[in-house]
């Protein structure tokens, strides 16, 4: 199939199963080829076209929002005791 011209990703795929559900298809397919452009990736939802916006915090803040919320003392005891 031809690319689109100006798109900033694409995937070549072959379709392994293909499930209907309601009035919908459900596609499951396996990826053999993908690539890449620079550039603003275009996307589509909730009826509307937008841009892919992504922020994240700096890693040294993240791992202070993980750490206040006890995320990594809650993992150790559970780590800890699922070796009992």
């Amino acid at each position: 199939m031809p690319l689109r011209t100006g798109a900033v990703a694409w995937f070549d795929w072959v379709l392994i199963a293909a499930h209907h559900v309601g009035t919908h298809t459900i596609a499951i397919g396996r990826v053999v080829a993908a690539g890449s452009e620079p550039g603003t990736p275009l996307i589509y939802g909730r009826r509307s076209f937008g841009e892919l916006v992504i922020t994240a915090p700096e890693p040294s803040a993240a791992l202070l929002l993980l750490l206040g919320a006890g995320l990594l003392r809650r993992r150790r005891q559970r780590d800890s005791a699922s070796s009992f």
